[in-house]
This record gives C-alpha cells, structure tokens and sequence, in this order.
C-alpha cells in the first residue's frame, strides 16, 4: 500500500500560523500516482486512488522554517 496526503486548504491566521485541511489517500500495492496531480488525473490514468481519511494541521512560521505544531486526523 502506498499513502500521500494533499492540502485541501492553508489559511494564514495573521500571527505566524498557518491552518490546513487536507486529504490523505491510499492506492494499492505497485499504484504510481503522481501525488502532486488532482483525482482527475489519477482517473484518466486508470491508478486506483481512494481516499483513507481526512486531516487538519496547525503550522507555525519560525525564522526561515515551518513546524508543524498539531496534527489531527478528522476522519477516517
């Protein structure tokens, strides 16, 4: 099995935090998809990508560097 995630959204809160949504997927054993492409592509390309579950994150902007300070997952 092999597993990536995708932002669905980042929204910068003002105060050197970031909020993000994501998706996580998961395709089968030897699946090759471009995790950076959209569903559509991966449709079109005949690679069986389904959706494993669902994420939100709080990121924090730190000198030249990005933490990820929480990381919750939303749905599975």
């Amino acid at each position: 099995m092999f597993t990536f995630s995708q932002l669905n959204t980042l929204e910068n809160t003002g105060d050197s935090t970031f909020k993000a949504t994501g998706t996580i997927y998961a395709t089968g054993s030897g699946g090759t998809p471009d995790v950076h492409g959209p569903p559509a592509a991966w449709k079109k390309a005949d690679e069986d990508v389904s959706v494993a579950g669902k994420f939100r994150a709080l990121i924090k902007m730190e000198a030249s560097r990005y933490v990820l300070i929480e990381y919750t997952l939303v749905e599975r």
